[in-house]
């Protein structure tokens, strides 16, 4: 995060000095003595005045938006566009809603590997009344994510499993194809 501590030039909002009963006034070492903390205290203040601001991805400081993603636990990548990190961002609250869905799953991928994704998964829960036993039914359930993408090179797939495996339940399989991307 880049440095907020010091800002040439900016005043503070609310100077200490004329707050101070009278009998301080006129005081040389109080007056410079309290310039120097309004001087520290001055971008904090601006920093707080504007917090809308700062929490807003489209607004934000390049390096508020990477602080953003931190408190939301969303991985962007250094090397996308300021742009699309903060589009990005924007989305991924919308997905958290609905995080551990397909949808939100495909829309999350579409997101993150400007990629146009499609998900086949066996939906359906089995169960079994008798402790210790396997679960009756198929024994293969297996989403199955397709991403198609202008350059396959691109995607790095165990990246893409490690995103997708935090969506999925433990029982499922998992296969990732990558293809390009019709023109």
């Amino acid at each position: 995060m880049s440095s907020r501590l010091h800002v040439d030039g900016l005043a503070s909002p609310h100077p200490i000095a004329p707050m101070l009963p009278s009998i301080f006034a006129g005081n040389a070492f109080l007056d410079g003595f309290l310039g120097a903390l309004d001087e520290v205290a001055a971008p904090a203040m601006s920093v707080l005045d504007n917090l809308a601001a700062y929490v807003d991805p489209q607004l934000a400081p390049d390096d508020f938006v990477s602080w953003i993603a931190s408190w939301l636990g969303v991985e962007l990548d250094e090397r996308w566009s300021s742009d699309r990190r903060r589009a990005v961002l924007r989305d991924y609250v919308e997905l958290l809603a609905t995080r551990g869905t397909p949808r939100s799953l495909v829309h999350q991928l579409e997101l993150e590997l400007d990629a146009t994704v499609a998900l086949d998964e066996p939906g359906g829960t089995v169960v079994s009344i008798s402790a210790g036993t396997d679960a009756p039914g198929r024994g293969d359930a297996m989403v199955r994510i397709t991403i198609a993408v202008d350059d396959p090179a691109t995607v790095d797939v165990a990246s893409v499993r490690t995103v997708v495996r935090r969506s999925l339940p433990a029982h499922l399989g998992l296969a990732i194809t990558v293809v390009e991307r019709p023109t």
